[in-house]
C-alpha cells in the first residue's frame, strides 16, 4: 500500500500543475474526438447505424473499432461495383441474395457465385468486382476502416 501511494505521489509531482489548462494541439483534439467517436461505436444498435449511400449502394456502418469496421451492405438487383481496388482488407459474409465476385489474384482470376452462408476474404490492393444478381444483404468487415463509409 505504501509503495502504491509513493508511485502516485511521484506521478503527481512530475505532472505540470497547469497541464489541464494548457491549450490542446490539433492532433490532441482530433485524437480525443476520434476516441469519443470510437467509444460510441463499440456497440451499435440497428436503429442507430449510420445509414449512407455510397456509389448507389445503401449501406449501414455498424461497429467501428480502432483498426476495423463492420458494414451491412443492402444490395438491390443491378448494383455493380466495377473492377476496383483499395488498401483495405475486405472480408464478407452473405446473409441473403446472389452475387458474382471476381478477384484478380497474381496466380489466377477467381469468378464465383455467392449465396447465403458463403464468405470471402479479399486482400488489400487486390483488384475485384462485385455484381448483384439478386438483391440481399452482405456483412463486410474492412481493415483498416473505410473513412468514406463513416
Amino acid at each position: 500500500m505504501l509503495s502504491r501511494l509513493f508511485v502516485l505521489s511521484v506521478a503527481e509531482l512530475c505532472r505540470s500543475p497547469h497541464e489541464e489548462d494548457r491549450p490542446k494541439t490539433n492532433n490532441e483534439r482530433m485524437s480525443n474526438l476520434k476516441r469519443k467517436n470510437m467509444e460510441k461505436k463499440i456497440v451499435v444498435r440497428k436503429e442507430n447505424a449510420l445509414k449512407k449511400v455510397f456509389k448507389g449502394v445503401s449501406l449501414d456502418s455498424l461497429a467501428v473499432g480502432e483498426k476495423s469496421m463492420v458494414t451491412k451492405m443492402n444490395y438491390v438487383k443491378g448494383n455493380f461495383a466495377t473492377t476496383h481496388q483499395h488498401p483495405h482488407e475486405q472480408c464478407g459474409y452473405v446473409i441473403s441474395g446472389e452475387y458474382r465476385l471476381k478477384v484478380e489474384t497474381p496466380e489466377e482470376e477467381i469468378d464465383v457465385l455467392l449465396h447465403a452462408g458463403d464468405s470471402y476474404a479479399i486482400p488489400g490492393n487486390m483488384p475485384h468486382s462485385f455484381e448483384v444478381l439478386e438483391g440481399g444483404e452482405v456483412v463486410d468487415v474492412f481493415t483498416p476502416q473505410r473513412e468514406d463509409y463513416l
